[in-house]
């Protein structure tokens, strides 16, 4: 079987797995676990409200729920582009910027945004 069929196989599970826990919470009306079990929110809150607000062409609301909602999408593809390619080093690289953007991006929301 091609090598790069199989690199897939992560990425797919990976996919299939986080629908299924999205869904589980949906199930529990759980928006996200982190500010249910701590009452703060984690650096992704607020990405899938992003997310929907851009599928309806609504790009301010987008920003305001996460301001890295596009960066994010961007960067999702290059990162699945360079697993099946097997760069990993420049995908380590990769996922560390997004990492810190997204640390950077939830330490100014804690200390200047009332919102989530």
């Amino acid at each position: 079987m091609n090598s790069k069929l199989m690199k897939l196989k992560d990425p797919v599970a990976l996919f299939i797995g986080a629908l299924g826990y999205a869904f589980i919470l949906r199930l529990l009306n759980i928006s996200c676990p982190i500010l249910k079990l701590i009452g703060i929110s984690c650096p992704g809150c607020g990405m899938t409200r992003a997310l929907i607000s851009a599928i309806k062409l609504d790009f301010t609301n987008a920003f305001h729920f996460h301001p890295l909602w596009l960066l994010f999408l961007i960067f999702a593809l290059i990162l699945t582009i360079l697993y099946i390619f097997e760069k990993k080093r420049v995908f380590n690289v990769f996922l560390f910027i997004l990492v810190i953007l997204f640390l950077i991006t939830y330490v100014y929301r804690l200390l200047f945004s009332d919102n989530t």
